[in-house]
């Protein structure tokens, strides 16, 4: 599981969120009460500068 979530979290972070499906993304959405966006917007304003 850990070498799974360590190549998934490089293929996004190679890659962007187009890396993955959207059936898959809304999968995740669905059934994660966490509300993630703010999140990813905050480190993608970090990887950008």
């Amino acid at each position: 599981d850990t070498i799974a979530a360590i190549l998934g979290a490089m293929l996004g972070a190679c890659n962007g969120m187009h890396a993955w499906p959207a059936a898959l993304i809304e999968q995740i959405d669905a059934v994660n009460t966490l509300d993630l966006a703010p999140l990813v917007e905050q480190l993608l304003a970090l990887r950008t500068g």
